[in-house]
C-alpha cells in the first residue's frame, strides 16, 4: 500500500488526544455519607469494572474512527502490478488489429467492433491531460504521433478491415521507432485475436513500457481454404498444355467431402474436381488448361465454403511465350551444333560473338550458353550470375585454350575447378537417367547403348555437382551444378569432331532440349496483399505504373534495383496491369495473405507463456469482466483504498454511537 498525499499523515498524532482525556477523565465528584456502605462497595465494584470496558471500547472506536478517516486523506491505493504507477502527462499506445480474422462473429458482432469499443473504454479511462496513439496494422504515418483524446476518437472511428497482416514483432518495432518522441512514462495494450501474429518473437522488452493485452476468440471452429497455387514448368508457350496445382487446406476436426475446385479463366469456368480432405489436413490436387495466346492468362480457383470467406478463392496470372529464347555468346568460329537443334518452331535461337558484345542487350534468356569461351571476363561472368539469380539455366561449354585467369574466376565464382586437361580416348559409362534432365526420355535404364566418346575434355570438379554422363574412369562429360535458383550445366570440352561425338549423338538432343525448363522455377503466380516489395524483372522504364482491372485505379509503385516497392498502396484482390510508360508489359495477381486463415487461435495462458518465455512482464485485461474500466483503471493507477477506509471509518464511528447510547 502507498499514499497519494502522505502529509497528511502527521494528523495520526492527534490521537494522543482522546487518550489523554481516557486516561485523565477531568471529572469533578461529590462526596455522599452513608451510615453502612458495605453493599455499596460490592455494587461499586461493579459498575466500575463495567465502566473501564465501555470506556475502553468507546476509545479504541474513536481511535479507530480518527485513523481511518486521517488515514482516508493521505489517498491510500494499492500499487499497480510491476512498479509501474501511471500519472497525467503519460502517452497510451493502443494496438487494434483490424486483419481479416477479426471479422469473425460473437453474439452477432465482428471482433473488430468489440475491438473498437474495448480501444474507446482503455482511452476513456485515463486523464485529460494523456495523450494517445492508435497502431493498426496499416502503419501510416499518422499512427507515428500521439494525439489528444478527442482526435483518438475520430481516428478509431475511421478503422475499417485491413488486408495486411502484421506480427506483434512488426507491431513491437514500428512502436519502438517513433517511441523516442514520446514521453517517458508510456502503455501499450495490444488488442488481437493473436492468431498466427505470435509465431515469431525477436524483439525486447522495454523496461520503462507498461504491456497490457486482451484477447478475443471467436465461435468458429472450422475453416477451409485455397491455401497455393503453383506450376511446375517454367517455361508455359502456346499452343501447350499448363498444370496449375493447388493446395487446399482444412482447418476442422472432421473431414471435408467432395469439396467442388473450380477454375475459372475470364468468365467461363474451365474444369472442376472434386476432393476429399482428411480432418486438419491438407490435400493437392491439378487442374489442366491450354495457352491459345501468349501473353497472360488471368484465371480464379475457387471453393464454397460459409466460414472464413477471404480466402475461398485464389486469382493467378500466367505468363505465355511464344518461343523459348536461347542466347549463345560463342568464342569459336566454328559452326554451332545448337543453331540446327533450336532451329524449330517455338524456340527463338539467337548466335553472338562473346568479344565485344553489349552485355545490357542480353534480356534473361531461358537458357544462356557459353561456348567454348578462352577467356571469360568479369562482364560474362556477371551476366551469368544474372542469369541464374532469375532461376534460369546455362551452359558452359569448355575451351581447350580457357586461360588462367578465366580458370580462376570459373573456381573462386561459381565453384569449378579445372584440374588438368585430358586427351585419352574414352567411352560414357553411364547416364543419370533418374534426373529431370532426362525425364520421359527413358522408359527403363537403357542396356547395350552405344554411349558417345571424348578425347579431349577438362578434368573438371566442383562440390555441389552431380554427373549427368560419366566417362569411365570417373569423369565427367555433362554435369551439373545447382546455383543460387538456377542450374549450371558444363560440358567438360568442346564440341567438334576434334574431341567428342557428342554433337553427333543421339543424347545431344534430349540433354540440351530440356535445359531452357530445367529448373522448374516459374515466376509466382500472384503476390500476397500487403507486400512490400515485389521481386519480378523489370523493362527499362521511365515510369512505372499498375493498372486495376476492376476499377481502372492508378498506383504508381517505386521501382527498386530487383523490382517494385508497393508499402502503402490500397490493393484489392484480383488483377494489375504493369504498364511501363504508356505500353502494358504483363499482369500481375494478387491475393488476400493467407496467415490468419488458421483458427487454431492460442488460449490465455499459451498468449501468457509466450510472452513472458521472451521477457515481457504483460498483463491480462479481461474485456469480459463486467467492470472492464476498473480494471483498465487498476492495472495503470492500481486500486484506490479511499472508499474503503471512509466507509470502515463510519462503521467504527457508528459503533462509538452505539456503545454510548446502549451503555449510558
Amino acid at each position: 500500500m502507498i499514499f497519494s498525499s502522505p502529509s497528511f499523515l502527521w494528523a495520526l498524532g492527534l490521537l494522543a488526544i482522546p487518550i489523554i482525556i481516557h486516561l485523565f477523565q477531568f471529572r469533578r465528584f461529590r462526596v455522599v455519607y452513608f451510615p453502612d456502605i458495605s453493599l455499596l462497595k460490592e455494587v461499586q465494584t461493579k459498575s466500575q469494572t463495567k465502566n473501564q470496558l465501555k470506556h475502553l471500547l468507546v476509545l479504541l472506536s474513536r481511535l479507530l474512527f480518527l485513523a481511518l478517516l486521517i488515514t482516508s486523506f493521505a489517498e491510500p491505493k494499492i500499487p499497480a502490478k510491476g512498479n509501474h504507477t501511471a500519472s497525467d502527462g503519460q502517452t497510451v499506445s493502443i494496438y487494434l488489429d483490424n486483419s481479416l480474422s477479426m471479422q469473425s462473429r460473437v453474439d452477432e458482432l465482428d471482433l473488430i467492433t468489440i475491438a473498437t469499443q474495448n480501444a474507446y473504454d482503455i482511452a476513456a479511462t485515463y486523464p485529460s491531460s494523456t495523450k494517445f496513439r492508435l497502431i493498426t496494422n496499416d502503419f501510416n504515418s499518422t499512427q507515428r504521433k500521439a494525439v489528444d483524446f478527442e482526435t483518438f476518437v475520430s481516428l478509431l472511428d475511421e478503422v475499417g478491415v485491413s488486408p495486411k497482416f502484421r506480427t506483434i514483432d512488426d507491431v513491437l518495432q514500428f512502436h519502438n521507432q517513433s517511441a523516442s518522441d514520446l514521453v517517458a512514462n508510456q502503455s501499450l495494450f495490444l488488442l488481437s485475436d493473436f492468431i498466427g501474429n505470435l509465431d515469431t518473437l525477436h524483439s525486447k522488452s522495454d523496461s520503462s513500457l507498461k504491456y497490457r493485452y486482451i484477447a478475443y476468440s471467436s465461435s468458429i471452429n472450422s475453416n477451409t481454404l485455397i491455401d497455393s497455387l503453383w506450376i511446375e514448368s517454367p517455361v508455359v508457350q502456346v499452343g501447350n498444355e499448363a498444370e496449375v496445382f493447388v493446395r487446399v487446406r482444412n482447418f476442422s476436426k472432421i473431414p471435408v467431402l467432395e469439396l467442388p475446385v473450380s477454375l475459372v479463366i475470364g468468365e467461363e469456368n474451365v474444369s472442376t474436381v472434386l476432393i476429399d480432405i482428411e480432418p486438419n489436413s491438407f490435400k493437392d490436387t491439378s487442374i489442366t488448361l491450354i495457352a491459345d495466346n501468349s501473353g497472360n492468362i488471368n484465371g480464379k480457383v475457387f471453393i464454397e465454403d460459409n466460414t472464413l470467406e477471404f480466402d475461398n478463392e485464389s486469382y493467378f496470372s500466367i505468363q505465355v511465350k511464344d518461343d523459348i529464347v536461347i542466347q549463345e555468346l560463342s568464342g569459336s568460329e566454328k559452326p554451332s551444333p545448337f543453331k540446327n537443334l533450336f532451329d524449330i518452331d517455338g524456340y527463338s535461337y539467337r548466335n553472338m560473338s562473346i568479344d565485344g558484345i553489349r552485355i545490357d542487350s542480353i534480356l534473361n534468356p531461358d537458357l544462356l550458353i557459353i561456348n567454348e569461351a578462352n577467356n571469360i571476363s568479369g562482364s560474362i561472368f556477371s551476366l551469368i550470375s544474372r542469369q541464374l539469380e532469375n532461376g534460369k539455366s546455362v551452359l558452359v561449354v569448355l575451351s581447350e585454350k580457357t586461360n588462367s585467369e578465366s580458370q580462376d574466376r570459373l573456381s573462386l565464382e561459381l565453384g569449378l575447378n579445372l584440374r588438368s586437361w585430358d586427351t585419352t580416348r574414352i567411352l560414357v559409362n553411364s547416364i543419370e537417367t533418374k534426373d529431370k534432365l532426362y525425364f520421359d526420355v527413358f522408359e527403363q535404364q537403357p542396356k547395350n547403348l552405344n554411349f558417345p566418346y571424348s578425347k579431349g575434355y577438362w578434368r573438371a570438379e566442383a562440390q555441389n555437382s552431380r554427373s549427368l554422363l560419366r566417362l569411365f574412369n570417373g569423369n565427367d562429360l555433362l554435369q551439373v551444378l545447382d546455383q543460387d535458383n538456377g542450374a549450371l550445366f558444363v560440358i567438360s570440352g568442346p564440341l567438334s569432331d576434334d574431341f567428342t561425338n557428342f554433337h553427333k549423338h543421339a543424347l545431344f538432343v534430349p540433354s540440351i532440349i530440356n535445359m531452357p525448363i530445367y529448373t522448374g522455377i516459374a515466376g509466382p503466380l500472384s503476390f500476397p496483399i500487403g507486400i512490400d516489395y515485389l521481386n519480378i524483372k523489370l523493362p527499362d522504364s521511365k515510369r512505372i505504373t499498375l493498372v486495376s482491372d476492376r476499377d481502372g485505379n492508378e498506383f504508381f509503385p517505386g521501382v527498386t534495383y530487383n523490382g517494385l516497392a508497393i508499402h502503402d498502396q490500397e490493393l484489392k484482390p484480383g488483377f494489375y496491369r504493369l504498364v511501363s510508360d504508356s505500353s502494358d508489359v504483363f499482369n500481375l495477381a494478387f491475393n488476400f495473405d493467407r496467415s490468419e486463415s488458421r483458427i487454431d487461435a492460442l488460449s490465455v495462458e499459451e498468449i501468457q507463456n509466450r510472452f513472458e518465455r521472451n521477457g515481457f512482464p504483460i498483463q491480462l485485461i479481461d474485456n469480459e469482466n463486467q467492470d472492464f474500466s476498473a480494471e483498465i483503471h487498476s492495472a495503470d493507477f492500481g486500486t484506490e483504498l479511499l472508499p474503503y477506509f471512509l466507509l470502515a471509518a463510519l462503521l467504527f464511528f457508528l459503533v462509538e454511537s452505539l456503545f454510548l447510547k446502549l451503555f449510558p
